[in-house]
């Protein structure tokens, strides 16, 4: 009698989460990115330990063989790199690896929503600490714009967080800032304070660019809030990030029909906002 080979079920490489747990996971590995744009310098050991943290949690959200570790964890090894490049230019690399990875990071959010919905019948919202309803105002140097966009908030009864506004009490600058960070709504004021491009573009033909703390204070708090409780308002012709997809992008036009966009944003947020505030 021919024997029988035992059959051994093969090994399942899904996820080992709920998309709702996976979810979670996802949304804290942002917000701890995005920290560590702000803090900057980022060391290397800083960001080895990151993207260990990532390839973990990506494989308990989608499984092992799935592509969209891959997405987020090859971000950066591959390409030409300088042969004596020094630590600046490496860190610099690992920031800008960072950025896209956490942008990546955000569509797979995203993912993670559609199917928390469709499988557990509603959306569960990241944890995050909660902010209440303060709103913080990022900005530049631009005087005019971070002075009528704090007076529009506070025409619709809100509570602003303006930073250099608020007492140091011995803090750094990034102590200060995450102090007066758990809010529930960020206003970002990209105006046209710098100007930059690549080494390949000559010093005449650079762009607008907003303020590199800017940048970065827009990474963190799409971290940590969410892109539906970021809002960014440009001056016309400021280059626009292109590492935080999803966020809303509004113009500051002289009509300024950019207040109430912003009205609606933050009525959709869960702000108690009067539109007749918003028309005054």
């Amino acid at each position: 009698m021919a024997s029988q080979s035992k059959s051994t079920p093969s090994k399942l490489f899904g996820p080992e989460v709920a998309p709702s747990v996976g979810l979670q996971l996802l949304s804290k590995l942002r917000g701890s990115g995005a920290e560590m744009l702000v803090k900057r310098p980022i060391s290397e050991d800083v960001y080895s330990r990151w993207t260990l943290l990532a390839r973990n949690y990506l494989e308990k959200a989608f499984g092992t063989t799935s592509p969209n570790v891959t997405s987020v964890t090859n971000v950066g090894r591959f390409g030409s790199f300088p042969m004596n490049a020094d630590e600046s230019w490496w860190e610099g690399h690992r920031a800008t690896s960072l950025q896209s990875q956490l942008a990546k990071v955000d569509a797979l959010i995203e993912l993670l929503e559609t199917e928390v919905t469709l499988t557990e019948g509603h959306a569960v919202a990241p944890q995050r600490e909660s902010g209440g309803h303060r709103i913080f105002l990022v900005h530049g140097h631009d005087e005019g714009a971070l002075h009528e966009t704090a007076r529009f908030l506070e025409r619709l009864h809100q509570e602003v967080i303006v930073l250099r506004e608020q007492a140091n009490e011995g803090r750094t600058i990034v102590e200060k800032f995450e102090a007066y960070s758990d809010v529930g709504f960020a206003v970002v004021l990209l105006t046209d304070d710098d100007l930059g491009g690549a080494k390949t573009v000559a010093p005449s033909n650079y762009s607008a660019r907003a303020r590199q703390n800017v940048i970065f204070e827009l990474g963190f708090f799409n971290g940590r809030l969410g892109r539906k409780r970021v809002c960014a308002l440009y001056r016309p012709g400021v280059e626009i990030p292109s590492d935080y997809a999803g966020v809303l992008y509004i113009a500051l036009d002289d009509a300024g029909a950019w207040k109430l966009q912003l009205a609606k944003e933050l009525r959709a947020a869960g702000f108690s906002v009067d539109m007749n505030d918003a028309l005054a």
